[in-house]
């Protein structure tokens, strides 16, 4: 990401071409960035977000929403994979849902700072028919979540939840809702 967004457009035009085809934002992998959500001076903790406070002379805090939905955008709706970062906002996961209707791999951060986006997400399940794997980052709400994939999912195959605390209603929601997926926790 960090050279489709900050090295290859600036090569050529020909080069800065070939960065407005979809097919180069079909994976969107966020870093991992230590700084998100930003403190007082993030430039001087992440070189990422130094090099695109300089490059897109932003002042202040580095708008992370706003940069997510802008690669996002960049897709135009062919993104197939996301691996968000711990920054996510209930915008940026909204705009995801409404602009990736192809989603096949949707991973959320374990340590996301915004736990609400949990209760949002079986909300936005709907809008990603073709989703085959998700990976959450605990398992808070996972019936629900769970549920949801099963009215909408149909080809949903994987789950993997990185902090999970497994009781008896999400091991129930595992085995009625999807039978038939590999799960990793």
């Amino acid at each position: 990401m960090e050279s489709l967004v900050l090295d290859i457009p600036f090569v050529c035009k020909s080069w800065y071409k070939a960065t407005l085809d979809p097919l180069c934002w079909e994976q969107l992998i966020f870093p991992e960035m230590e700084t998100w959500p930003l403190f007082i001076n993030p430039r001087f903790s992440d070189p990422f977000i130094s090099r695109l406070m300089d490059a897109f002379q932003f002042s202040g805090e580095f708008p992370a929403t706003e940069f997510i939905k802008s690669v996002v955008k960049r897709s135009h709706r062919s993104a197939v994979k996301i691996v968000l970062p711990r920054c996510c906002t209930e915008e940026s996961l909204i705009y995801v849902a409404d602009e990736c209707p192809g989603l096949k791999i949707l991973v959320l951060p374990p340590d996301l700072h915004n736990e609400n986006l949990v209760f949002k997400l079986p909300n936005l399940v709907g809008n990603w028919k073709y989703l085959e794997q998700l990976e959450l980052g605990s398992s808070i709400n996972m019936p629900e979540i769970l549920y949801q994939i099963s009215i909408h999912c149909k080809n949903f195959v994987s789950l993997s939840v990185k902090r999970a605390d497994i009781g008896e209603e999400d091991a129930l929601a595992i085995v009625s809702l999807l039978p038939n997926m590999s799960t990793c926790f």
